[in-house]
């Protein structure tokens, strides 16, 4: 069995735009218990949220797998969830631009939502994998029009995501591909900024003290309006990195992201960086 309490407050600072509300809290308490006997493993949670802006809330998840063998195992999950709009979501102020105008809606209303996933995983000695089909039901969904945010009354996300991870000698591979069907159920037009197709590729490589490491990003066409009328073209976007780790607990890495200067928009007009460069340094105690 586990439980336990959550608190927290959000605060703005109100001198720019008029809010109707520049603070709420929210306060919970949550429950789960894990069973395992022999091949079998269940969970469940529930939680109960006290939102001083949008009322209460009762969310839960259920979730049981299967070990068909040493090496294989079949997972389901359901559950529940609720998401309160954002400060920004509400107020962001008014913008334009060559794409138009954007600007927040303080009539957002919470979204509601609903998830079924089924997976088959696998973990062997030169490999591992995870094949995952799931489905979300949402109301009232919080997305951008591309001019503000709306409430959509109905939204259907369907998706396949593959994980594998392996080895090529002294590299290590985790490789990764999404495909995302999400469609506004009123209308049948894909959401917004949202990807049929992306993929990840991240390889490691660990010698003495160093670890360097080799990053690619795929994200396919996606659409910036609710019609479905103006286009973000796909991009791809490559990272190296770097890491000396020292015996006293220090870690100085370094990292170029963006290596090839990709031009890319995750929304129009909206500028992306350049090549740009990145050092920092990490103790552990």
């Amino acid at each position: 069995m586990l439980g336990g309490i959550d608190w927290y407050q959000d605060k703005v600072d109100n001198t720019t735009k008029a809010m109707t509300k520049d603070s709420r809290d929210n306060g919970a308490v949550f429950a789960g218990a894990i069973y395992t006997q022999g091949i079998v493993s269940l969970e469940g949670n529930v939680r109960f949220d006290d939102n001083s802006a949008y009322g209460n809330y009762t969310t839960y998840q259920l979730g049981g797998g299967v070990n068909v063998t040493e090496s294989i195992k079949l997972v389901a999950l359901h559950g529940t969830a609720f998401k309160a709009p954002t400060f920004n979501d509400l107020y962001w102020p008014k913008e334009c631009g060559s794409w138009g105008c954007y600007e927040g809606n303080p009539n957002l209303v919470p979204e509601e939502s609903q998830t079924s996933e089924i997976a088959i995983e696998g973990d062997y000695d030169i490999a591992g994998f995870r094949l995952a089909a799931y489905q979300s039901d949402v109301d009232k969904m919080i997305a951008s029009n591309g001019s503000t945010n709306v409430n959509i009354n109905k939204a259907k996300i369907k998706g396949i995501e593959v994980a594998t991870s392996f080895h090529t000698g002294p590299i290590d591979h985790q490789v990764s591909y999404d495909y995302l069907d999400a469609k506004d159920d009123t209308t049948g037009k894909d959401l917004v900024r949202r990807a049929r197709h992306s993929g990840k590729w991240n390889a490691s490589y660990n010698i003495a003290a160093w670890r360097f490491d080799l990053s690619y990003l795929y994200q396919g066409k996606r659409y910036d309006d609710a019609s479905n009328t103006r286009v973000l073209d796909p991009y791809s976007l490559v990272d190296i990195a770097g890491t000396y780790y020292f015996d006293n607990g220090l870690s100085l890495g370094a990292k170029v992201g963006n290596l090839l200067n990709e031009e890319y928009e995750t929304a129009s007009g909206y500028k992306t960086p350049e090549r740009n460069y990145y050092v920092n340094a990490i103790y552990e105690f």
